[in-house]
């Protein structure tokens, strides 16, 4: 056992200094359940060590030590602006952000709060999840998140997914959905979409051409079916000829 958790024993440490025992013993599981085992630490105190052991503990250690602190943080009678607050300040740790998730009542919410819940955890990924399946998130919302979202490693290949399934296309023009493909960071699976299911290139006229340029910023994917298409009319008219 390491001698800062022999310390953290002896007792007659205020948080502060439980809380610097941990970080000089650098975030070691007997140093860290030592210190939790003090009951003692308060939930800003708690946040700092899940942080802590998230960027310096041992790779091996970090699940289980994250859990074990997760545990330890007192919920009850906590806001939900509050408790979605503590995920960005965990720097999105999955384990509270999944414990928080669960204790939302989303089949009760309407958009304006559950968009406010988006917001306020910082466009969490599994916060996110959970929004954009109540099918309330407005267009802007949902596409702009998939620039947004953070967490589960940042991984927006999921959300992305989930909103080209779970949108209504039928009810978006051309433009809202080249707007979409700017909203979302230019995503491309977005831009594909868009292609896909939006642009009969055949019939599009060359205003409309220009306004799906213009509205997805240029997207590389969008120009390259455009290009394509003008040449592809180009090579007719040069046939007939």
């Amino acid at each position: 056992m390491s001698f800062y958790a022999d310390i953290l024993k002896d007792g007659g440490l205020d948080n502060t200094r439980i809380l610097k025992t941990i970080e000089m013993g650098r975030y070691k599981k007997d140093v860290v359940l030592t210190g939790l085992g003090k009951n003692c630490l308060g939930t800003g105190h708690l946040i700092e060590v899940l942080k802590g052991v998230q960027k310096f503990g041992n790779l091996n250690e970090k699940n289980f030590l994250s859990e074990e602190i997760v545990r330890k943080i007192s919920l009850k009678g906590v806001s939900r602006k509050k408790k979605l607050f503590l995920i960005s300040k965990s720097s999105h740790n999955k384990f509270l952000a999944r414990r928080i998730d669960k204790t939302i009542k989303w089949d009760l919410m309407e958009t304006k709060s559950i968009e406010e819940a988006v917001r306020d955890s910082d466009y969490n990924f599994y916060i996110l999840i959970s929004a954009i399946k109540t099918g309330k998130l407005t267009t802007r919302t949902r596409f702009e998140s998939i620039a947004k979202v953070k967490g589960n490693g940042k991984i927006n290949s999921e959300v992305a997914k989930m909103i080209i399934e779970t949108n209504n296309w039928g009810k978006m023009g051309l433009k809202d959905c080249c707007m979409a493909i700017k909203l979302s960071g230019g995503d491309d699976r977005i831009a594909r979409a868009v292609i896909e299911k939006k642009m009969n290139l055949p019939d599009m006229l060359a205003r409309e051409m220009i306004d799906a340029l213009e509205l997805s910023d240029k997207h590389i994917l969008i120009v390259q079916a455009i290009q394509n298409e003008v040449e592809r009319r180009k090579s007719l008219l040069i046939k007939a000829a």
